[in-house]
């Protein structure tokens, strides 16, 4: 009883103290898509990033039926991210990663009630608009109806970055 009556009195104090309250986590996505026996999903780490820096991005493709699910690829790259720029009328491609892909059809299987995890790692270029909201969309090659996507932001030097985040 003497230990929670310390305990709260301290927490009492740095309160009144006005310390400030720990940082906040960065707030990630995670987003999914289901159709057909399948769900694809998206994560992100956090929303902003600032040029130069490497987004790790996961992409995650769960066979929801009970049998083997053939995924007819076009070629070798299994998940194709793109990163899109919004305009006047619509969403407009800006970048599709992988840039380069063995132009050979691989067709493979995912298991019943199996997944496959995937991350690829893409790299905030100069080129990549600033001060607008992005969106980074995945796709299983093969399988372009599910396209779970997500809005980030981008800056151009970690100070606008810590600036952003402080207000």
């Amino acid at each position: 009883m003497r230990r929670l009556t310390i305990v709260l009195s301290l927490i009492s104090l740095l309160a009144a103290t006005g310390c400030p309250p720990p940082p906040a986590e960065p707030e990630g996505i995670a987003v999914q898509k289901v159709a057909g026996g399948l769900a694809l999903e998206l994560r992100l780490p956090r929303r902003s990033f600032v040029r130069g820096e490497i987004i790790p991005v996961t992409i995650i493709a769960r066979n929801l039926t009970e049998e083997d699910m053939l995924i007819k690829a076009e070629s070798g790259a299994l998940v194709y991210l793109t990163l899109w720029r919004h305009t006047s009328l619509a969403w407009e491609q800006l970048k599709r990663f992988p840039e380069t892909a063995v132009m050979v059809a691989s067709p493979w299987t995912l298991k019943a009630e199996g997944a496959y995890e995937y991350t690829m790692n893409l790299e905030v270029t100069p080129d990549w608009p600033t001060a607008e909201p992005l969106k980074i969309s995945a796709h299983l090659n093969g399988r372009g109806e599910l396209q779970p996507a997500g809005l980030i932001e981008v800056f151009h030097t970690r100070k606008d970055y810590e600036l952003k985040v402080a207000h």
